[in-house]
């Protein structure tokens, strides 16, 4: 993904504090380390933070972060949350 990116122009960044979405914990049924994994990748991914976009490679972990997200958190957690979301595509997407 990096490669073909920087072929194509985009210039990319990585936050060494972004972490993984949570799909692999939620598949597997802890959904509480889903959740905690799913609110650090929001909060390490904050606007001004995290850059433009979040660019997933996989369409699945794009939509893991909602399900891993819905109904937990605080009132300050969920504004992160949908300040990201319109910032986060899968790589076809983008």
């Amino acid at each position: 993904m990096v490669r073909l990116l920087e072929r194509l122009g985009v210039e990319l960044e990585f936050n060494p504090k972004q972490t993984c979405c949570g799909q692999n914990a939620r598949n597997t049924g802890f959904r509480g380390e889903a959740f905690s994994q799913a609110k650090r990748l929001v909060r390490s991914t904050r606007s001004g933070d995290g850059g433009d976009f979040l660019l997933l490679l996989r369409g699945d972990d794009a939509r893991s972060v909602p399900r891993n997200h819905r109904g937990t958190g605080t009132e300050e957690l969920r504004k992160q949350y949908e300040a990201l979301m319109p910032r986060v595509f899968e790589l076809s997407d983008f």
